[in-house]
């Protein structure tokens, strides 16, 4: 018997990279200007940037990545992670073969990787007890020196371009190193210049000066083949702590800064001659916390994930705003769902940023969105409205036509949510602590349902009733009117409910799924009747559950990486996506027929196809 054909893998939505308030993020660009590389969840994301939205995925890492750094020849990039495991891998196949790997590099996470001009030797910088660095030899993967002089994490590191090779260190120890090689010995040392965290240290394109930007928001050069210092450029460069530096020119560099601006610099003539600006009223999201120069463009690395490009940067007038945007996730993925009203897919993750996507462009919603860990999401009955709730107490409505939050309301430590499926401004919302349900309309409490067990899913009929799972494995069915239980079943005894679906447009079917990964297909209109019991293979827990259009087919993910299709009239197992994300797959969805979303853990979202 001839086997099925699987769904294929036909897009990658571009994920954004891992930012942390108060550190740098250090963008690194290929030496043709033509791509970017940066850390996202425990991957690196390889992106092109003649059109943002391709992009290439390294997977290696098994702990969080925190740093990437593109070889001058091209051929490879060092990446490191919060583990301080470093690995040199290659990037002219998509299989990304390792070079060389250095496990426990350092005893904590990695900072920064810089490069030599041959690319045969690279440094990697970062937390350490006695040793917060070390040189190394690509190729035979052996030490070419030692980092010493310093008592705390270094946060950058610049190999000079041209030999005779030197490094220049900084980091917490307001310190500033400068080494000469190979094999490279300590030479000087610089420990008054700043006097808060000295957060990058780098290079111009001859080798001749080095440039430290710090928390103290100055600016200091040095010569390049002697570790002096010049010159201070500027005692308050910013009104914020200084993240990143790239260089334009032998002269001139950007600065990218907390106070979220960016700045061009002139070396000689000590003044900065351009400021960029990401809007009109920029908020805690839109600080800068990396930039890099590419070809004739700038781009920089916003808090919140965004990628900010500036075409013709040098041209630009002053306080010029981006020429385009990328928002994307950075954290990973809590839900998603599909607006067919809208064709809008909805993206949200667990640090409570949620997305609008058209196509392959998304959006973030105009307005103030979550601050904590979100709970759950659900679509209101016309399509044109999302409901979201959150740990920090809200639930919000957010227009997909206009792409903005426009509604909010309070609930203390909301657990699930659901929509009607009749009327688009009435919700219910449980809160599992206090054992209650809150039926909203338009946002108001309009009654309480108390219950006494804890809920831990919700979903609406088409008929307006509400069922509930419930953690010791069983399902509630209440009248909204009366606000009264009017039966319950048995899912399964001593596993939680954690998903429940039903079919599109009417109650043909009713999927429940629970934390030991079974998946049950039930009969709403005969009585809840069982229909199967059987869709067994999911290890752990059920994430998500999905119907597509005709009801055909039912689609489930769970966090043991794998989504199953089931067909609802065989009542057989369809199709199935195995180690499609790491850390777990959250959730998906079908789109436009036999489409399918898949969410994770991973940051990613995955567009897959089911063949005919």
């Amino acid at each position: 018997m001839e086997s099925k054909k699987q769904p294929t893998l036909v897009y990658i939505f571009p994920p954004a990279p891992t930012t942390v308030r108060g550190e740098s993020s250090h963008l690194n660009v290929s030496k043709d200007g033509t791509k970017i590389a940066y850390p996202s969840a425990n991957n690196i994301i390889i992106r092109n940037l003649d059109d943002p939205t391709k992009v290439d995925i390294y997977t290696d890492h098994i702990a969080d990545t925190t740093t990437a750094s593109w070889a001058p020849s091209g051929f490879y990039i060092a990446s490191g992670d919060v583990k301080g495991n470093l690995r040199v891998w290659d990037t002219t196949k998509t299989t990304h073969v390792s070079k060389k790997v250095w496990e426990n590099l350092l005893p904590g996470k990695l900072k920064d990787i810089s490069w030599s001009a041959d690319s045969k030797l690279l440094a990697a910088v970062g937390e350490g007890n006695l040793v917060f660095g070390k040189p190394l030899n690509v190729d035979t993967g052996s030490g070419v020196g030692d980092i010493t002089g310093h008592s705390g994490t270094l946060l950058s590191v610049a190999f000079k371009p041209e030999r005779p090779y030197r490094l220049f260190t900084a980091g917490e120890d307001k310190t500033v190193n400068y080494y000469e090689g190979t094999p490279f010995k300590f030479k000087r040392s610089h420990n008054s210049v700043h006097n808060q965290f000295i957060t990058v240290v780098r290079f111009n394109p001859k080798g001749d000066i080095a440039v430290s930007g710090s928390s103290d928001k100055k600016l200091v050069a040095y010569d390049g083949t002697t570790g002096d210092v010049i010159t201070t450029i500027s005692e308050k460069a910013h009104d914020g702590t200084i993240s990143s530096i790239a260089f334009v020119d032998d002269d001139h560099f950007i600065t990218s800064s907390m106070d979220k601006t960016l700045k061009m610099w002139s070396i000689s003539e000590k003044i900065d001659l351009k400021l960029y600006a990401i809007n009109d009223a920029p908020q805690l999201c839109d600080m800068q916390v990396g930039v890099a120069v590419f070809n004739s463009n700038l781009i920089s690395l916003s808090l919140d994930g965004t990628l900010n490009i500036w075409k013709n940067f040098k041209d630009a007038e002053l306080g010029a705003r981006p020429d385009a945007r990328f928002p994307g996730h950075n954290a990973g993925l809590a839900a998603v769902i599909y607006s067919e009203t809208t064709d809008r897919l909805v993206s949200a993750d667990v640090s409570g940023k949620i997305l609008l996507w058209q196509g392959i462009d998304c959006v973030i919603p105009k307005g103030k969105g979550h601050e904590k860990k979100l709970q759950g999401i659900a679509l209101s009955a016309c399509g044109e409205m999302l409901y979201s709730i959150a740990l920090d107490d809200r639930v919000r409505l957010v227009s997909l036509k206009n792409a903005e939050y426009v509604q909010e309301a309070e609930i203390k430590a909301p657990t699930c949510i659901a929509a009607s499926k009749t009327r688009s401004s009435l919700i219910f919302v449980a809160v599992a602590s206090r054992k209650v349900i809150y039926v909203l309309d338009e946002l108001k409490i309009k009654s309480e349902i108390k219950i006494e067990y804890e809920p831990t899913a919700l979903e609406v009929s088409h008929e307006d009733r509400l069922y509930v799972g419930a953690h010791d494995g069983t399902v509630h069915v209440i009248d909204i009117k009366a606000g009264t239980e009017i039966k319950k079943f048995l899912h399964y005894s001593g596993a939680r409910v954690t998903a429940l679906a039903f079919s599109k447009g009417k109650d043909s079917f009713l999927a429940t799924g629970d934390s030991k990964g079974l998946v049950k297909l039930w009969a709403p209109a005969d009585d809840d009747k069982l229909i199967t019991d059987e869709w067994c293979y999911h290890s752990t827990t059920v994430s998500g559950l999905s119907f597509n259009s005709d009801n055909t087919l039912l689609l489930s993910t769970s966090h043991d990486n794998r989504a199953y299709v089931w067909n609802t009239q065989t009542l057989k197992k369809e199709h199935e996506l195995i180690g499609i994300h790491k850390n777990g797959v959250t959730g998906g969805v079908f789109i436009k027929g036999k489409d399918i979303i898949t969410a994770g853990g991973d940051n990613l979202l995955k567009h897959f196809v089911i063949p005919e």
